[in-house]
C-alpha cells in the first residue's frame, strides 16, 4: 500500500508542544484528505544534524493512508427474522445471515446456491414438491428469475453464493 509522505517541519520544542503540533497537523491532514474509507496515521521518526547551539530534531514523518474497507450491506427480511450481510469476495457477490424458525418464501433474480453453515433447513422449490432436508454443510441451488420456500426450526445460519 503507498502512502503519500508528508514531513513535519524541524522543531526544537519540549514534548508538549511537540505533541500539540503533531496533533494539529494530523487533524489538518485527515480533514483535507477524508475522501472514503479509514485514514491510518503512521509515525516515522527523521534525524537531523544539529543546527546552531541547540541540537534539532526533526518532528515525525505523518504518512495518511486509505484503507480500503470491505463494502457491506445488512439485509433484514420478515420483520428482522431472516438477516444477512452482504458483501464481494473475488469479484463474486455473497450473503451471510441468519434465519430464526419460522417459514418464509424468497424469489430470485440470479442463480444461487445455498450452503448450510450450522443448524438445519428444510427447503422446497415449488408448491407442490416436498420439503428435503439440508444439514449443516449441505447446499442447495437455485435458478434465477424463480422462488422458494425455507423452513427452519432452530436459528440456522447460512452462506449464499450468486452464481
Amino acid at each position: 500500500m503507498k502512502c503519500p509522505q508528508r514531513l513535519a517541519p524541524n522543531f526544537a520544542a519540549t514534548n508538549v508542544s511537540r505533541r500539540h503540533h503533531l496533533l494539529t497537523q494530523v487533524a489538518a491532514m485527515a480533514q483535507a484528505n477524508t475522501t472514503s474509507g479509514t485514514l491510518v496515521a503512521k509515525r516515522h521518526r527523521r534525524f537531523f544534524p544539529a543546527v546552531g547551539p541547540r541540537r534539532q530534531i526533526a518532528g515525525p514523518t505523518i504518512q495518511l493512508c486509505e484503507v480500503p474497507r470491505p463494502m457491506l450491506k445488512h439485509n433484514s427480511y420478515f420483520d428482522g427474522k431472516v438477516q444477512s450481510l452482504g458483501f464481494e469476495r473475488h469479484g463474486r457477490k455473497q450473503t451471510a445471515g441468519v434465519i430464526l424458525p419460522g417459514e418464509f418464501h424468497f424469489g430470485t433474480d440470479a442463480p444461487e446456491r445455498m450452503t448450510v453453515v450450522s443448524g438445519e433447513l428444510q427447503a422446497r422449490f415449488t408448491k407442490e414438491s416436498a420439503w428435503i432436508v439440508y444439514a449443516a454443510g449441505t447446499s442447495f441451488e437455485i435458478a434465477g428469475k424463480s422462488g422458494f420456500d425455507v423452513k427452519a426450526t432452530a436459528p440456522t445460519a447460512y452462506l449464499c453464493e450468486f452464481i
